[in-house]
This record gives C-alpha cells, sequence and structure tokens, in this order.
C-alpha cells in the first residue's frame, strides 16, 4: 500500500461522501442494539461472486437483503422509501422492510464502505454481527471477468451486453484490477483484525463447487438450524466463456515469457 492503513480507514470513499450529502445532519448510531438480529456484511470485491452467495443465501428463508444497498445512488433512491432522517435510522428502516419474517439482515460492502459502517456505529444496531469475506482462488480469472463486464457493460447474467462492443485484451486494464483485487482485500482482513469483527472467509471456487455446505457452515456460525436445506439453481448463470479463457491463457504466457527474460539478457 502507498498510504499506510490508518490513513486508508479515515479517508471516506466517494459513497460514502455522497451518502453524507443525502443526510447531512446525521451522524453515527448512539446507544445499544434496536434490532435483535445480527448483522451479515458479505465484504466483496468486483467479480468475486458475491450476488451468488447472496442469492443462496436468500434461498434459505432465513436471510434477506445482500444488495448494494451502500452504494449512494440505491440510497439516494431507497431514501423516498424509508423517510429516513440519518443513514442509521435509514438502514434500520431498510432492514425492517426487507427482513418482515425476522430474517437476518445482509448487505454488500467494499473495503470503504465497510469502514463507513464502522464510522457510523452501524454494528452496534443489532445484536451481533459476521463479516463474510469472499474471494475467489483464481485472481487472474476474476481480473479478467472485471475487464471484460467492464468492455460490454454486462455485470450480471441478468443483463445485456453492449451489441457493439467486441471484447480486447487490455493488459494495463487487467494488471490495475489484479492490484486493486490484492489492494481492497488487504485492508478488508485488516480492517476485520484490527477491529476485532469476527470474520469467515468464503472462497468462490468452493461455493461453486458444494453450495449447500459453505451455506451449511455459515448457518452454523450464527446458531442457524436449516435442517436438509439444498440449493436450488441460482437467479444468476455463469458467464465465463471461451474469451475468459483465452485472455488469462494471454497473461498467463505473458507471464512466463517475464520469467524468462532476466535468462535472455544474462
Amino acid at each position: 500500500m502507498t498510504d499506510s492503513f490508518l490513513d486508508r480507514l479515515a479517508q471516506p470513499d466517494p459513497h460514502e461522501v455522497a451518502i453524507r450529502r443525502i443526510f447531512p445532519d446525521g451522524g453515527g448510531h448512539e446507544g445499544g442494539a434496536v434490532i435483535d438480529r445480527p448483522l451479515v456484511i458479505l465484504a466483496f470485491t468486483n467479480r468475486c461472486g458475491s450476488h451468488l452467495l447472496g442469492d443462496y443465501l436468500r434461498q434459505t428463508g432465513h436471510f434477506a437483503g445482500f444488495g448494494e444497498f451502500l452504494n449512494h445512488d440505491v440510497v439516494a433512491t431507497m431514501q423516498a422509501r424509508t423517510s429516513a432522517r440519518s443513514f442509521p435510522e435509514h438502514l434500520a428502516s431498510l432492514a425492517g422492510q426487507l427482513c418482515p419474517r425476522g430474517q437476518i439482515f445482509g448487505v454488500k460492502a467494499s473495503a470503504g464502505q465497510l469502514a463507513m459502517l464502522l464510522r457510523h456505529r452501524i454494528p452496534a444496531m443489532f445484536s451481533g454481527l459476521l463479516v463474510l469475506h469472499m474471494t475467489r482462488r483464481d485472481v487472474l480469472a476474476q481480473a479478467v471477468s472485471h475487464s471484460l463486464a467492464h468492455q460490454t457493460g454486462q455485470w450480471t447474467s441478468q443483463q445485456q451486453a453492449r451489441a457493439e462492443t467486441e471484447p480486447r485484451f487490455d493488459l494495463a486494464q487487467i494488471e490495475a484490477v489484479l492490484r486493486d483485487i490484492h489492494r481492497e482485500n488487504e485492508m478488508i482482513g485488516l480492517t476485520c483484525n484490527v477491529m476485532g469483527l469476527p470474520r469467515m472467509g468464503i472462497v468462490y471456487e468452493d461455493l461453486v463447487r458444494n453450495p449447500a455446505t459453505t451455506v451449511q457452515r455459515i448457518a452454523h456460525r450464527l446458531d442457524l438450524d436449516l435442517g436438509g436445506w439444498t440449493a436450488a439453481r441460482p437467479r444468476l448463470r455463469k458467464q465465463a466463456n471461451s474469451t475468459n479463457d483465452a485472455f488469462c491463457a494471454t497473461y498467463r504466457r505473458l507471464a512466463q515469457e517475464a520469467l524468462a527474460r532476466h535468462l535472455q539478457t544474462v
């Protein structure tokens, strides 16, 4: 990191800056818990599979939410629905609306949004907390997926790709995303460690291979009994295709060439 951990922790991200404009008079939550259920924060980096995990958790009937409720444009739209005067009041109202049967409320959060939740003492509003930190083993595949989504505008299988866009291998973009993924995951891990947040690592490849096992692990951590729950087909389809494979192969070839470059100059 070029900035220190403390510098990054103190710096609000663009979403938080915009949310403060929506609630100019509101500060952080004061007092104890007002919701008798834990909060689950799904900490993510783009293209790590967080949408898929949220889908499976909602399928159980014990969880609700896991939308991108911390993005400033979503907050602005939903504030009309909650009529809240502060950010904590907004999230408490949203949790009440989305969890009418007492489900556990979940929100997705980037590293910066996780800091925003802590700065506003949002976890203190709930009876408990669990941070699900979702990552991918194949970080190159994640970066390539991000590059393709950025170029086509198709961030989920439910969106249509821009018909006129022919994806190209963008080395600079892929390398920038690789650095960002590492930096953001490091920041999430450090924040949880330093601030003493209960953190559970979730790996995308494990979720895809056996969703029921992953979801049951989460439920066990929260003392939930899912019985014999089995996963249904998720709403989202896998987007990776031969283009993803080709771009990953190209990058790995370039990495091999970089490794061999020194030998050629000796």
